[in-house]
């Protein structure tokens, strides 16, 4: 797996580095650390890159998945609407800019209450065993991740769905699954937050 660090620009939110990933990943047969399982339905996303991006203003798939503790979660629901608006987090255990930004955004949401209809979600993904950091179940439970995490599988589906391309990696989406932005690179907690009033003015229109 190549790892190539880069920096971005993005108008209106600063990027930082980001991980650029190529192959598969693979997880460990001993634990749960990936899902063998997940499901995705609707039309996938096309893969993000800098610039224009076609996906805002599409509908994103649905899927189902595991967290670490082997229960089953569906997020938006067989293409339906939800009832939530969703900031969705894609992470990869062995990217530094990751093990950076996992830690202060669970600070910011250990210590702040989301808006009522916003939720934020983590998404373990490019798991590696042969990697440093891993397994990532210690990882998000060492730096007290508040919110769901939920699983990838070993060809990394759903970050395939959602037009993954690096890591880490942001999509906000609307209360009807609505793309409203994506967004690659370690971004800080203050353009997180603007991510999740972004979720939250979305349910307010």
């Amino acid at each position: 797996m190549l790892l190539i660090i880069a920096s971005l620009a993005a108008a209106g939110i600063v990027v930082g580095l980001i991980a650029v990933f190529t192959g598969n990943s693979t997880g460990d047969p001993r634990v749960a650390q990936t899902n063998d399982n997940v499901q995705v339905s609707g039309t996938v996303l096309p893969t993000f890159s800098e610039g224009g991006d076609p996906a805002i203003g599409l509908q994103a798939p649905s899927f189902t998945t595991i967290d670490f503790d082997g229960f089953s979660r569906e997020v938006f629901g067989a293409g339906g609407a939800s009832d939530t608006a969703k900031v969705i987090g894609f992470f990869a255990h062995w990217c530094p800019h990751c093990q950076a930004e996992v830690p202060a955004v669970s600070d910011w949401l250990a210590g702040n209450t989301l808006s009522d209809g916003v939720e934020v979600i983590a998404v373990s993904t490019l798991v590696n065993s042969g990697r440093g950091n891993y397994p990532p179940s210690a990882w998000f439970e060492d730096v007290a991740w508040s919110s769901p995490v939920l699983l990838d599988s070993d060809t990394d589906t759903i970050g395939n769905a959602f037009g993954l391309s690096s890591v880490p990696y942001w999509v906000v989406l609307d209360e009807n699954n609505t793309v409203l932005h994506r967004q690659a690179g370690s971004i800080g907690v203050d353009a997180f937050v603007d991510l999740v009033d972004m979720a939250a003015a979305s349910r307010n229109n």
